[in-house]
């Protein structure tokens, strides 16, 4: 038995469409944490850092010195590039070719903000989608 991913079809106008997977995948995940990772904002200035205390004879204990709460710094990170990254890693397929970053560049801004939107509305919390400019 293989896994089929659940999908779902938005209609984008003018007989366009894009099929979008409904759940967030694990490659799309770490490259929206790759690229917003450099513009976390730690709540005491600086990571968590994982260190492990040596016990007695096989024992270990993994300790987390400082906090993880982190804020992304709005100010410098490149929603664009974040977008986009959602946007390609979601869709399986779609209307107007292949699904890379050259035919991103070239659909028209509403179609891109439909789809920033209908990311935000499927992911949510993946990434910064409700705070781009796209589509406005």
């Amino acid at each position: 038995m293989t896994y089929e991913p659940k999908t779902t079809r938005m209609d984008l106008g003018g007989g366009n469409f894009a099929v979008l997977f409904q759940e967030l995948r694990h490659g799309t995940q770490r490259k929206v944490g790759a690229l917003t990772r450099p513009f976390l904002k730690y709540t005491d200035g600086k990571p968590p850092k994982l260190t492990i205390q040596e016990g007695e004879g096989e024992k270990a204990t993994p300790i987390l010195e400082g906090s993880t709460k982190a804020e992304i710094d709005l100010d410098v990170i490149d929603f664009d590039a974040v977008n986009d990254t959602i946007i390609i890693g979601q869709v399986q397929k779609w209307s107007f070719g292949p699904v890379d970053q050259e035919t991103l560049d070239n659909i028209p801004e509403a179609v891109r903000g439909a789809l920033v939107e209908k990311c935000n509305e499927l992911y949510g919390a993946a990434g910064p989608l409700q705070n781009s400019g796209v589509g406005n």
